[in-house]
């Protein structure tokens, strides 16, 4: 029927037409779907899955008639994150259990009725996983059966020993065979005779299905069915509750509200909690370090350990609870807390516990199997101050609360976060399981059984698996190639520790309980005995002890420096001292005093040493100025030092008149000095004690300025003592002085040859910058001893590396030391040196601006070249390295705890920053009277007592060997105009700045830049600034600064390269900047370049077209067509000519850019 008015009869019946057409083509697909799968389905068919995002061509994707599946539905959130981490790495058989037991004389075949039994009767046992979906789902087959396979083994092994462990291996061996997640069901059951009486029996499951509870319900299960087998009853109910209740219950949940909770929950904590990290660093000492880490790669993907209180001490604990009104639970979650917090010196922490997740609102969700837990974070701050009693009453508080929201997927809360990956690495899972009579074999016609384990794995680092029974006992649960056993145990005595204190006066604050024990204590005694009485004349100050040595030879050779002509000036230690002794005494003349201090701005030369020692002569302390800073930044210093007296050189002198303007300081040349009328007047010893600064020392300061930090003679000699007796310097050694002069190294390169006796060889004011000229200095002196940064030493041998065929190394022979310090030594470059400089000894040392030069040794061996890290190791004479926790306990061995330093090596402090002062060097403890400066710097104990380098508990960073303090940066940025807020954050070795302007329109990168270079060194300015709307902030409102954008280097690409110069030039930039494109017209460094990067360019391009570009070529002309010019002109000018003789890298301005 239809309007004739309104349609033609054709245009009806071409629509009849078609659908009768469509008709019979969805009738003939149904037939042919039948035809060949049995049965069809949609997903309407499924209410759960089509919820959860099932599509028709997912559910056309399943292998199976349709007629065989009982329902479909999407996975819980644990479902979920085992399903990743089982597809993540199938091999390690994550998730895959055992259930393992010796069994007596049993009845197999009702044993296998037994299992068989269950699987009709549970859901969970007949389900399968699409794990490979958009949208993982969960099938639930009609039928399923349990494989049960039987082995002999009787006679195999000859005794238990043997086949325990054959046993061992097959099992083994059966967890990594998994499981085809797709057929159900997801275990199986193994009878292994063993003897005439005896069987194993193994039951394999995927975690997949069930939780704990379920398993142990379930087995009881099997083992009340072998008592009795169950009688078929077709007119039994059908169960009230299935697992799909569960799923549909979850669904329902308020996901705003989950959200809400958690990120409040989350605000608390700062950063993750991971016990596993650097672990192969904390194996022991570099050589077990080693070990462990070539073992890693053969260690099994699970190990156990247990651990058990006696019943006594269980009792105890359970007393505890019950008068702090807690469960043993929560003071067995307050303990590791506690314990994690005192091991990774973090404020808050974080770790997983397993919640039962049986929702109330489900009846009967008791008897019903699945995986119902989940893993949640427990996130805590156990603050010293607080008692034990209110802060546990406070956490069963919180997991009480929790358990409101203790299904939001872990992924999710791990995602709000922020924080780039998980939250923690262990878990705590309570164990409180379902025990009948026939689990406990009381029947007599029970399955006989003994030795019963259960063997789990999880992805989790360590796994705590609590048993409070009689006795609490504890099976940890490690992953071996993340994690040792020894750092295991010393996890555990640390968490004993912290029961033992919570419970042994619930009232004292929680920073009085120490995870230390006595044997931790013994070790840091033995480490810390660096007690030596010096001889006088070694306690001497500095210029006294060059004044004994040039006495004593006073022809011998103490300053050498190349000229501009190639030819070498030498100046004796005769010499020296009485150009010296004419400083200090119109140094005195001037007005300069004991402890007064005298700035120095001068170039690498014989005048800057002339002057040092002069300053030191006439009491004073110097401050060494780099001239290369900017004159803002040398107002500064010499605004806050106050020096009644700056000596300079001609070529600074009317900067520095400029930066005095408005101080009442007195500026002298070197030269107007010696030519003063008191320098001719006798030589007068002025009086210095131990206590008397030697030298100032300016570095990065986190409110905006710098500080200046003053270390003192009895410091300063206390090192050059120790040092001359750890790597004795003869006579006849050359030392290199190639650092800045405002640079701390500076101090180490110019004092310890000077006090013995032993030669100083000055590289040329640009030399530093350059690995070829370093090379030519090093071979002229006959360098014997050499002191590098890292990234420096890097860049120096990787220079020996590109130029081995013209003999680089080999130029190099007359070294034998080389000292290393600043910022961390890696392995790779400790096996680096010990290839190309054999015959070299490496040394790696550590100590900050706020002590003598040195504080802790450490002489490298082939084993550091494979170790995970490179110690910072033994504290020198005289001073004591302490590795406390956050309470300020010792910190048991491999915990990790901020470095406290102690003894003879102390700076005095802070120049006019009497607070901040304070603030770093405070009351020893342990010794009145006596100090300790907090270094901020986070570091563990080894097993031979040696230290390792983990990072910083702040912002401040070392790049390049400089120390930056990032607040400095950001706090110039914040005082700029139009600037709100600034974050500086360090990104591929380089500085990047984010700010956010009150007018984005107003944001010009290059004339902020400018304005830095106009205030700080070159190398604390960053490569790029970024213009953003908003800082991103975490949960609790800090910045995020994993959530900065990575800034663009990349070239526009309207001024693609031109000609084949600059093409591979491009190409040499791409790989050095790891930038996808360069313009002709891009600057170096305006695509992130700094000093290192450029030397490594430069190499290249000298490598590639066999020339000897100088020092200063990718520094003056910058940009990729200018350079590309400039290596043209060189070609035309030097063709032909071998560059494996005259090549000339670039180090750039390595320790001032």
């Amino acid at each position: 029927m239809y309007g004739a008015t309104q349609f033609e009869r054709a245009t009806i019946e071409a629509l009849a037409a078609q659908f009768d057409a469509a008709l019979r083509e969805l009738a003939a697909a149904c037939a042919a779907r039948v035809a060949e799968r049995g049965a069809g389905a949609t997903p309407g068919d499924y209410p759960l899955a089509q919820a959860a995002g099932l599509t028709q061509a997912a559910l056309d994707r399943l292998p199976f008639d349709a007629r065989a599946i009982d329902d479909i539905y999407p996975l819980s959130p644990m479902q979920q994150g085992i399903l990743f981490h089982t597809l993540l790495a199938p091999e390690r058989a994550t998730y895959v259990n055992q259930l393992v037991a010796t069994l007596v004389e049993p009845d197999v075949e009702r044993l296998r009725a037994a299992f068989d039994a269950a699987v009709p009767r549970h859901d969970i046992l007949r389900t399968g996983f699409a794990a490979h979906e958009a949208k993982p789902m969960q099938i639930v087959h009609r039928q399923a059966r349990m494989p049960v396979e039987l082995i002999d083994w009787r006679g195999a092994h000859p005794d238990a020993a043997s086949l325990d462990a054959a046993l061992d291996t097959w099992l083994a061996g059966d967890r990594a065979r998994g499981f085809d997640l797709a057929a159900p069901p997801l275990m199986r059951v193994t009878l292994i005779r063993t003897g005439e009486v005896e069987w194993r029996l193994v039951w394999t499951r995927h975690h997949l299905l069930l939780d704990g509870w379920s398993t142990a319900s379930l087995f009881a299960q099997v083992l009340r069915d072998y008592i009795e087998p169950p009688r078929a009853n077709p007119f039994a109910a059908p169960a009230r509750e299935r697992y799909r209740d569960f799923i549909a219950w979850l669904a329902r949940r308020d996901a705003d509200a989950d959200r809400a909770f958690w990120l409040e929950r989350l605000a608390r904590l700062d950063e993750p909690t991971r016990v596993a990290e650097r672990e192969s660093a904390a194996a022991g000492d570099a050589g077990q370090a080693a070990q462990a880490a070539q073992a890693a790669h053969a260690a099994p993907s699970r190990a156990n350990w247990r651990a058990a209180w006696s019943a006594a001490d269980t009792a105890r604990v359970a007393d505890a609870a019950r008068r702090l009104q807690v469960t043993v639970n929560t003071i067995v979650q307050g303990a590791w807390a506690l314990a994690l917090q005192r091991v990774t010196h973090r404020t808050a922490v974080a770790f997983g516990a397993t919640v039962a997740g049986r929702p109330h609102a489900l009846p009967d969700a008791d008897k019903v199997l699945g995986l119902y837990i989940n893993t949640v974070p427990v996130i805590t701050a156990p603050s010293p101050q607080l008692a034990a009693r209110g802060w546990l009453a406070g956490l069963q508080r919180d997991n009480a609360a929790a358990l409101e929201h203790a299904h939001t997927p872990l992924y999710e809360i791990q995602q709000w976060a922020g924080m780039g990956g998980a939250l923690f690495d262990t878990l705590i899972v309570f164990e409180n399981y379902p025990v009948d009579e026939a689990w406990q074999g009381r029947d007599p016609r029970a399955l006989q059984m003994r030795a019963l384990r259960n063997i789990e794995a999880t992805d989790f680092a360590v796994t705590l698996g609590i048993e409070a029974g009689d006795t609490l006992s504890i099976d940890y649960g490690y992953d071996p190639q993340r994690i040792s056993g020894a750092r295991v145990r010393a996890l555990h005595r640390a968490f004993a520790a912290c029961i033992d204190g919570l419970i042994a006066d619930p009232d004292a604050p929680l920073g009085t309980i120490s995870c230390a024990q006595a044997d931790d204590l013994a070790l840091i005694a033995r480490c810390n005995a660096t007690g030596v009485s010096w001889p006088d004349a070694r306690r001497a100050p500095l210029h006294e002890q060059f004044e004994a040595a040039a006495r004593a030879r006073p022809d011998a050779v103490a300053l050498e420096m190349a000229g501009g002509d190639g030819a070498i000036r030498r100046l004796t230690y005769a010499e020296l001292d009485e150009q010296s002794g004419r400083v200090a005494a119109a140094l005195r003349a001037s007005g300069v005093r004991p402890d007064s201090i005298v700035a120095l701005c001068a170039e690498r030369s014989f005048d800057m040493l002339i002057a040092l020692l002069g300053a030191l002569k006439a009491g004073a302390a110097y401050l060494p100025i780099d001239p290369d800073y900017p004159d803002e930044r040398i107002a500064y210093l010499l605004g806050d030092a106050k020096p009644p007296v700056v000596i300079t050189q001609a070529q600074w002198r009317s900067r520095i008149d400029t930066a005095c303007a408005d101080s009442e300081a007195a500026v002298f040349t070197l030269d107007a000095l010696l030519a003063h009328p008191a320098a001719g007047l006798p030589p007068r010893r002025a009086d210095v004690s131990p206590d008397q600064l030697a030298y100032l020392l300016y570095t990065s300061g986190s409110t905006g300025q710098p500080k200046g930090a003053g270390n003192t003679h009895g410091a300063l000699a206390n090192w050059i003592a120790w040092t001359q007796d750890a790597s004795p310097l003869a006579c006849d050694d050359v030392v290199l002085h190639k650092a800045p002069f405002g640079f701390d190294v500076s101090v180490w390169e110019s004092v310890w040859p000077l006090a013995v006796g032993a030669t100083l060889a000055i590289a040329a004011p640009a030399d530093h910058r350059d690995p070829a000229r370093l090379v030519d200095a090093i071979h002229a002196h006959r360098v014997t001893t050499l002191h590098f940064v890292p990234s420096m030493l890097a860049a120096f041998v990787a220079y020996l590396d590109d130029f081995a065929a013209a003999g680089a190394a080999a130029r190099c022979a007359s070294v034998k030391t080389i000292f290393a310090g600043g910022e961390a030594l890696a392995p790779e470059l400790v096996a680096r040196v010990t290839a190309r400089l054999p015959h070299v000894r490496l040394h790696n040392s550590y100590g900050p601006t706020e002590s003598a030069i040195g504080v802790s040794h450490w002489t490298c061996t082939d084993d550091d070249a494979r170790a995970g890290s490179v110690p910072i190791g033994h504290p020198i004479a005289n001073v004591q390295l302490h590795v406390l926790d956050a309470a300020l306990h010792p910190a048991p061995l491999g915990a990790t705890g901020e470095l406290y330093l102690g003894g003879a090596g102390l700076a005095r402090g802070y120049l006019g920053r009497a607070a901040l002062t304070a603030d770093r060097f405070v009351p020893d403890p342990q010794h009145a009277g006596a100090r300790l400066y907090r270094t901020g710097d986070l570091v563990r104990r080894l097993a031979d007592g040696a230290l390792d380098y983990l990072g910083r508990i702040d912002t401040q960073v070392k790049l390049r060997g400089q120390r930056i303090e990032l607040g400095e940066i950001e706090a110039r940025l914040r005082a700029a105009a139009q600037v709100r807020d600034a974050v500086v954050i360090v990104r591929d070795e380089r500085l990047i700045g984010y700010v956010v302007c009150a007018v984005p329109a107003a944001f010009d990168e290059a004339a902020l830049l400018e304005q830095l270079r106009a205030q700080l060194p070159a190398y604390m300015v960053p490569a790029r600034l970024v213009a953003l709307d908003a800082l991103p902030v975490t949960p609790n409102g800090k910045c995020d600064r994993r959530a900065l954008p990575e800034p663009v280097f990349d070239a526009r690409p309207a001024d693609v390269p031109r000609t084949d110069t600059e093409r591979a030039l491009a190409a040499i930039w791409q790989r050095v900047l790891r930038v996808r494109e360069i313009g002709r017209d891009d600057d170096f460094f305006a695509l992130g370049g700094h000093s290192l990067l450029a030397a490594q360019a430069n190499a290249q391009a000298n490598l590639q077209w066999a020339l000897t570009l100088p020092l200063r070529t990718i520094f003056d002309e910058r940009t990729l067509a200018r350079c590309a010019a400039a290596i043209d002109r060189a070609r035309d000018a030097n063709h032909g000519r071998d560059a494996a003789s005259a090549i000339d890298a670039l180090l750039g301005e390595l320790e001032t850019q």
